[in-house]
């Protein structure tokens, strides 16, 4: 494959054609197929007792689908992605549970190998990733777009207003992960996911996004949400910030679909609120 196609794989963002920068880049590739390649091969003869990896080959197989950066990152297109269903969930969307339905005590963490041969932390309920469906939030601030992807797309977050049993259950999701984090050994600074605010909390939702071939766009999916309750998804192919800060209004209201990402980089350690879907209310 060109370096070019396995960069867009790992998530590494768009091959710049400089000497310098394609080493860099080539050396991260190499790096993101030693690992895969390390992890097939263990496939064959990988026993408990080995030291290194201490899983059956059927989960292996499912870590090494695992192992680019962000799993939202897709080589599909995002218009041919398909939206989530009603499939008569817990909450009425499959994999997605409303705070109320979370059991504090089924909530725990799991380890998974790293792309760099270390460890990563996973948040799991009731041995599944937890995801969560956050209904009624207001935008207390909007969009902030001060950093950039690998891509060069403005990394975009915004702070809304969680519930009480949100911020129970979030703050839980914290400790544990902070625990594990420490148990790790990391020395990062662990960046606390609630913020107190006078008399209130504030969470940052982060809006991920995802390369297409030789572009890059935000993979979240946004629906507006009528006074008649009527739900209509937004046209989100080649969407742009200044599109979805039109969008993020202080003040306004959000259902939110999200799934909880544990980072440990550049000395700093956390978890990430990544919004998969929005439905914005428009009054």
């Amino acid at each position: 494959m060109k370096m070019a196609s396995l960069a867009n794989y790992f998530g590494l963002g768009r091959q710049k054609h400089r000497s310098l920068d394609d080493v860099r880049m080539n050396i991260e590739v190499l790096k993101y197929c030693a690992t895969v390649l390390f992890l097939e091969s263990s496939l064959a003869d990988a026993s408990p007792t080995d030291g290194l990896i201490t899983t059956n080959p059927p989960e292996l197989i499912q870590l090494i689908d695992q192992m680019k950066i962000d799993p939202l990152q897709s080589n599909t297109p995002v218009n041919e992605r398909p939206a989530l269903e009603n499939t008569g969930g817990c909450s009425g969307y499959e994999g997605y549970l409303e705070p109320e339905e979370v059991s504090i005590s089924s909530i725990s963490t799991h380890r998974l190998p790293s792309y760099r041969g270390t460890w990563r932390i996973s948040i799991h309920h009731k041995d599944m990733p937890l995801q969560i469906l956050c209904t009624g939030m207001q935008i207390h601030f909007g969009l902030s777009t001060k950093f950039k992807d690998q891509s060069g797309l403005p990394k975009l977050s915004f702070v809304v207003k969680p519930s009480p049993h949100l911020c129970h259950v979030l703050e839980a999701c914290d400790s544990l992960a902070q625990r594990s984090h420490l148990e790790l050994g990391s020395t990062s600074d662990w960046r606390p996911l609630i913020r107190k605010i006078t008399n209130s909390s504030t969470i940052r939702l982060q809006i991920p996004s995802v390369a297409n071939g030789d572009f890059a766009t935000y993979s979240t999916d946004f629906y507006l949400k009528e006074p008649s309750n009527n739900v209509r998804q937004c046209d989100t192919n080649g969407i742009s910030e200044a599109d979805i800060e039109s969008f993020l209004v202080p003040g306004k209201y959000v259902d939110a679909y999200i799934g909880l990402d544990v980072y440990d980089y550049c000395q700093f350690a956390g978890i990430r609120l990544v919004a998969k879907k929005l439905i914005v209310h428009s009054a």
